[in-house]
């Protein structure tokens, strides 16, 4: 885009200033405003747009003092209007800095617009000065099929290339994710489980992490948009309505550790004894845990296991058998504790790389960060 807005400015003495949109108080207030507090969170949640405003200062141009003047100029307004010039409509890649890039150019060709279909109106080729009759007539059908470009036809593909962008704009700003953050932000903080499962999953916070940054800027450019091509629209209210919604998922998710309370223990000191030698076990190289907690009873399982063989023998069935029970252990991380879900299993016929007969370390998956308090016994 930039190759089309250096041409652009080659064929016309078209200039756009580019000035601060706040002096340096606005954008410190700015700043303050779209962070959080630190006692919530540190991350921002919206970008502070530092994009220069536009200032279109558009071009008289001269009557022509002679007939090749008039054909230069007709030339030149050929050349910056030519369909290639028009910016494509946005549809990859949505930031700040690539609205304001089509901004800049759509601004370019369509303000300038008015005044050179004023110019073009009031050329007539019998005026110019010393033009022929040949000279007249190029003028003239030059003058007539350039009008019935920009008047008729060029409008129209500017208002479309405008169109397709703002539905783009709009379309990055998926409901769909601010369903998924919603619903963590009306997260019932008395309901423990609900608690753990909505707000205690640090790869889903991650996920909602990357949405939110994505649908602010997603706003941030639907509101320089708008704001650059003097459309009126309500992105500033849907902007404040969603980042108060962002504000209260924060909250919570501040104080979900003090929320989270650990699973009941069952009780079963027998378990509780084969989880404390298989969890301290040096072969894991886990650090001890703070607390280990049975939160299951043990139970038997079995499932058909098959071998594929294209020797002699096609399949062969194995029929896999083992105990198993579920341990959720507390693991301190730096300056953080965190609560983690193990199944611990007992084969009796298993996969050859698995031992038979002893308790060994199952799957394992990290859950929700847990208060200091709730760490302990």
């Amino acid at each position: 885009m930039s190759c089309r807005i250096t041409r652009l400015a080659c064929a016309t003495a078209v200039t756009i200033c580019l000035t601060a949109c706040s002096g340096r108080a606005q954008q410190s207030h700015q700043l303050g405003e779209e962070k959080v507090s630190a006692a919530t969170t540190s991350t921002e949640i919206f970008p502070v747009p530092n994009v220069p405003a536009i200032e279109f200062h558009a071009v008289t141009r001269p009557r022509p003092t002679d007939a090749e003047e008039a054909l230069a100029q007709l030339e030149a307004l050929r050349d910056l209007y030519d369909w290639q010039n028009i910016p494509p409509a946005l549809n990859q890649n949505l930031t700040i800095q690539s609205v304001a890039e089509y901004a800049r150019a759509w601004k370019l060709i369509n303000d300038q617009l008015p005044y050179d279909i004023q110019w073009l109106k009031e050329l007539d080729g019998r005026s110019v000065p010393g033009a022929d009759n040949i000279q007249v007539q190029k003028i003239d059908n030059t003058k007539k099929s350039q009008l019935d470009w920009l008047e008729n036809r060029l409008p129209n593909q500017l208002a479309d290339s405008a169109k397709y962008t703002r539905q783009f704009i709009s379309g990055c700003i998926d409901p769909i994710m601010w369903q998924h953050i919603s619903k963590a932000a009306d997260c019932d903080m008395s309901d423990s489980s609900q608690v753990r499962n909505v707000l205690g999953r640090p790869e889903l916070n991650e996920t909602r992490a990357q949405q939110i940054r994505q649908v602010a800027e997603g706003f941030e450019a639907a509101i320089l948009f708008d704001n650059l091509l003097g459309i009126e629209s309500d992105w500033s209210q849907k902007k404040n309505a969603f980042r108060e919604m962002v504000l209260r998922y924060q909250e919570k998710l501040a104080a979900a550790a003090e929320a989270i309370q650990p699973p009941e223990d069952i009780g079963d000191s027998e378990l509780r004894k084969i989880a404390q030698q298989v969890m301290t076990d040096k072969q894991y190289r886990f650090p001890k845990p703070v607390r280990i907690i049975v939160n299951a009873p043990k139970r038997s399982s079995g499932k058909d296991h098959y071998t594929i063989d294209f020797g002699e023998r096609s399949i062969e069935k194995s029929a896999y058998r083992w105990d198993e029970f579920q341990v959720a252990t507390i693991e301190k991380e730096g300056d953080q504790y965190f609560l983690y879900y193990n199944t611990l299993l007992n084969y009796e016929v298993g996969p050859h790389t698995v031992p038979t007969g002893k308790w060994v370390l199952g799957p394992r998956h990290k859950s929700a960060p847990i208060s200091a308090v709730h760490a302990k016994d």
